[in-house]
């Protein structure tokens, strides 16, 4: 999975991210990629430090991009628009 910097990102899996002072992942939740290493994300928010104050890289596995798709409606309301042969037949 191609992960970006400055990409959104949703946490899959925030097992086990609770240990010393590392903040808990949020499964569910969105973040935001500030680095990218060999299968291994940092993100902008939580700052991820461990007790000697280093900053913690996460797997990148534990995400997935954030896909926007653009809503198109128009489909449904097609379906609200009676055609002419069921017009017919009433």
């Amino acid at each position: 999975m191609a992960f970006r910097v400055g990409q959104k990102v949703a946490c899959v899996d925030a097992s086990g991210t609770n240990f010393q002072n590392i903040p808990e992942l949020t499964k569910g939740e969105i973040y935001t990629i500030r680095w990218i290493g060999d299968g291994l994300v940092k993100l902008v928010e939580p700052l991820l430090r461990n007790e000697h104050g280093s900053d913690e890289p996460l797997y990148a596995r534990r995400f997935r991009p954030v896909v926007k798709r653009k809503t198109d409606i128009s489909v449904l309301q097609a379906l609200l628009v009676p055609s002419a042969k069921i017009r017919e037949t009433v």
